[in-house]
């Protein structure tokens, strides 16, 4: 469906599970946007996805989304990227649960490449994204941002700015020193995001209950509407999509 004439931009999430991308116009209406799990199209580098695959799988939600309301590269004012770990200028660094055992992906420039035209591209930590557009949206100036879902994200603002850098993240903040410290993506133990993050819920609760987590059972219901779930349990396997995996 074609749209006006308004200027559009494209936001691209890329999380340690799924990719996503929307096409807003210049008051942040969502003119279309599209997601798709983050899937391994060869081996596997360790245990995350090689930068070019992840930026061709962030390229496919892109073009849906343009292609679902009328529009063309060449009509993009510019485009953000928000991503999982620390950013110095164009470069993702230590993302654990992305791109693992990598120092730096030049992943502005990767998705530049991609673009194929001279687009403004701005690429910021999912975190310091979302709050940025918090800060826009409610016209507050001092706010903290939290962010939960494959990973854990934080994110602080003072007086409009949002502040940046690696010593803020938060989802690395030692939480547990005991040897009960869960082991974190990022190589150390008793991360909070070892401990708070999505998939570490849904695993705690498997423990406590020998069941998978599942997103009806995140839904408060009448007693009458509870159903005995054992009966279910030999199709866990099969559901892994009830496992609390965010799009994220």
């Amino acid at each position: 469906m074609a749209t006006s004439a308004a200027l559009k931009w494209v936001g691209l999430d890329l999380g340690g599970t799924n990719a996503k991308a929307a096409v807003v116009d210049d008051s942040g209406s969502v003119l279309a946007y599209r997601w798709a799990p983050l899937v391994a199209r060869g081996p596997r580098e360790s245990k995350g996805l090689a930068p070019a695959e992840v930026v061709a799988q962030l390229m496919a939600c892109a073009e849906t989304a343009l292609e679902a309301c009328g529009v063309t590269w060449g009509e993009i004012r510019g485009v953000g990227i928000g991503t999982p770990g620390a950013v110095e200028g164009g470069d993702v660094l230590a993302a654990g649960n992305l791109f693992e055992n990598r120092s730096a992906v030049p992943l502005r420039r990767l998705v530049k490449e991609a673009v194929g035209v001279d687009v403004p591209t701005v690429l910021l930590n999912d975190a310091d994204a979302a709050l940025r557009a918090e800060l826009w949206v409610s016209g507050k100036r001092n706010a903290a941002m939290l962010t939960l879902g494959t990973g854990v994200g934080c994110a602080l603002a003072f007086d409009g700015r949002v502040v940046a850098g690696r010593h803020l993240e938060g989802g690395h903040m030692l939480v547990d020193s005991t040897n009960n410290g869960r082991p974190c993506a990022c190589g150390s133990r008793g991360c909070l995001e070892a401990h708070a993050s999505a998939p570490a819920v849904a695993r705690d609760y498997y423990e406590r209950t020998q069941r998978r987590l599942r997103s009806d059972d995140l839904c408060v219901q009448d007693d009458d509407d509870h159903k005995d779930q054992d009966d279910d349990d030999d199709d866990d396997d099969e559901k892994e999509e009830g496992l609390l995996s965010c799009e994220d």
